[in-house]
């Protein structure tokens, strides 16, 4: 069945409106540690935040809506105190500029600006018992702090819930005055900023040999090898 899933990858992602992306990332996913480690020379207990949501109004003042932007992975390092945006691509057609400069802005502002921003995402949010479950992992990295009466009234739709967002305290620590790096991982390419699948491929050789990572390595050989769509 392994083998099955990657096949049915492989041969979709041909398709005009088949997003292979939004399929892969929880394989990539099972192996961040090792990419990021890899790249980066540190070995780390890094936490991943998949989508994790950028105010668009903190890098584009202009914009007054609650609205935001999303990068692929958060990864943050607990004993290196490192911040890393990773983007995802199974295509090199699909870098973008504008996401490319989305992500160096999010970079310059820093993580404590967008963390004051995403209060005012989370308050406008009709999700926020989702957004209040992002905001406890984000409590317990350090980076925000509130107390369990914010929890209760999320949990419970009460009245005052958005004066408890508001309260929400921003740590002013290392982590979040460190300045993100950036990173992304794509078929191919080259660059102290760039992982491609290849880079990828031979860091799961290395450290496993089960037949889920197997699969997964031959697949990512032949999604750096032929593009999405080529015959």
């Amino acid at each position: 069945m392994i083998e099955k899933i990657f096949s049915n990858l492989s041969k979709w992602r041909n398709l005009p409106s088949y997003q292979l992306e939004r399929r892969a990332d929880i394989f990539f996913s099972l192996y961040i540690n090792d990419i990021v480690s890899n790249k980066i020379g540190i070995h780390d207990d890094w936490v991943v935040i998949p989508e994790f949501p950028v105010p668009i109004k903190v890098i584009r003042p202009t914009n007054q809506y609650n609205n935001s932007f999303k990068i692929d992975y958060l990864v943050i390092g607990r004993k290196s105190n490192r911040v890393i945006f990773i983007e995802l691509k199974t295509d090199n057609s699909s870098r973008r500029d504008n996401q490319d400069l989305y992500l160096e802005e999010a970079k310059n502002k820093g993580l404590f600006n967008l963390l004051v921003g995403l209060k005012d995402v989370f308050n406008a949010s009709s999700s926020k018992k989702k957004y209040l479950h992002l905001f406890l992992e984000l409590r317990d990295l350090g980076l925000v702090n509130f107390d369990g009466i914010l929890v209760s009234l999320v949990r419970k739709s009460q009245q005052g819930t958005g004066e408890a967002i508001r309260n929400i305290e921003i740590c002013d620590n290392r982590l979040t005055s460190t300045k993100p790096e950036i990173l992304y991982i794509q078929p191919s390419g080259s660059g102290t900023n760039i992982i491609n699948f290849i880079d990828v491929a031979e860091i799961i050789q290395k450290e496993y040999d089960d037949s889920l990572s197997l699969s997964f390595v031959n697949a990512l050989k032949e999604w750096e090898s032929k593009g999405a769509g080529e015959l």
